[in-house]
């Protein structure tokens, strides 16, 4: 009996250890964000079907007088990160960027576009990336988040309408030109969307819309004479020059892992 009960002490000390140990060692761990708690740092990737449009208005028809659009849906991805403040139960504020890709299309329209005679008369929209910082505000139910969001949108690429074998009738005037844009466009984006907690990482899905604003481009000689120089043209009210409108709308699906 003696040397039973001495076992049964001796396991309740080992037992007592174990104890100790994982209690020290959960001690010790770093705390993940818990369910249901929106404040902290966080980032993630993003999937998008976006739409993507450029609206193209040549003043003096040298290309089109029907003011043409280049469009398309796409596939885009990037990454995002932010900061979310939970104030009270239900309301959270917070701050998000995201950087992603663009796209790349092309129009190509015979001679009936234009009314300068024959010719092939392209448009193209090259964007390569898309990025835009935005402040967001939301209700919270528990683990999920209902928000709105709305910032600065930026998007950096090239825009192009081109003529080929297009007979000018202006004097310095090559058959073969362009008006040609590149850099960065920036305008307002906004939208809303719903996130849902999954321990330490989050799901969300969000629809945006980004409207750049408005660019314009000289047309030039491609060839000679006087290459990449602004055409001047006799119509004081009419400039040889072409503006670029480009908006997107992302149908956006993202996860993300709260800090």
């Amino acid at each position: 009996m003696i040397f039973a009960a001495i076992q049964v002490e001796e396991r309740m000390k080992v037992y007592q250890l174990i104890s100790s140990l994982l209690a020290s060692s959960v001690l010790a761990t770093p705390a993940l964000a818990q369910s249901g708690d929106w404040t902290g740092p966080y980032a993630g990737v993003y999937t998008d079907v976006a739409y993507d449009e450029l609206g193209v208005e040549d003043f003096g028809c040298w290309t089109a007088c029907t003011k043409p659009t280049v469009q398309g849906t796409a596939i885009k991805a990037g990454a995002s990160a932010g900061y979310d403040v939970q104030i009270e139960d239900t309301l959270v504020f917070g701050l998000v960027a995201d950087l992603g890709t663009g796209s790349r299309r092309k129009l190509i329209e015979g001679d009936a576009i234009g009314v300068h005679g024959n010719g092939t008369f392209t448009f193209e929209s090259d964007v390569e990336l898309e990025a835009s910082i935005r402040a967001r505000a939301g209700l919270a139910q528990g683990d999920t988040l209902i928000y709105i969001t709305g910032g600065m949108a930026f998007a950096r690429g090239r825009f192009n309408a081109e003529g080929s074998g297009v007979p000018t009738y202006w004097v310095n005037h090559s058959s073969d030109f362009n008006a040609s844009w590149s850099g960065t466009v920036t305008g307002p984006t906004f939208g809303g969307g719903i996130e849902h907690q999954l321990g330490p990482a989050s799901v969300r899905f969000e629809v945006l819309h980004k409207r750049f604003a408005p660019v314009s481009a000289c047309f030039a000689n491609v060839g000679t004479p006087n290459p990449g120089e602004c055409w001047q043209d006799n119509y004081a009210m009419i400039p040889p020059q072409v503006n670029y409108t480009y908006s997107v709308t992302n149908l956006r699906l993202g996860i993300n892992y709260r800090f």
